[in-house]
């Protein structure tokens, strides 16, 4: 079941033990369009539309910055260390400068 469905439950024993129930009848009406219009597939390729949109708007300036800064050192260390299964050792890699 889904958390929509759970609460429609809830919902409906709640009014059939004389309670107000929890969603407002317009709401659930509302609710219930949403549901039924929605194609989760298309959702899902919308989304990734968009963020292949903002990968490609932030990668110039991804790479501007990855040259200036460098790479991470103490943080490739330690997940180095930890996918080897050893404690890492202390930060004794030095930053690059942040300007």
């Amino acid at each position: 079941r889904t958390p929509w469905e759970r609460l429609k439950e809830f919902d409906e024993a709640d009014r059939a033990a004389g309670g107000p129930g929890f969603i407002p009848d317009d709401k659930r009406e509302e609710i219930e369009h949403t549901l039924a219009t929605v194609n989760p597939a298309e959702l899902v390729r919308r989304i990734h539309d968009i963020q292949d949109r903002l990968e490609a708007l932030a990668a110039p300036r991804t790479a501007r910055l990855a040259r200036r800064m460098g790479p991470d050192m103490a943080y490739l260390n330690k997940t180095l260390a930890r996918i080897a299964g050893v404690e890492p050792e202390d930060d004794e890699t030095p930053q690059a400068d942040a300007d």
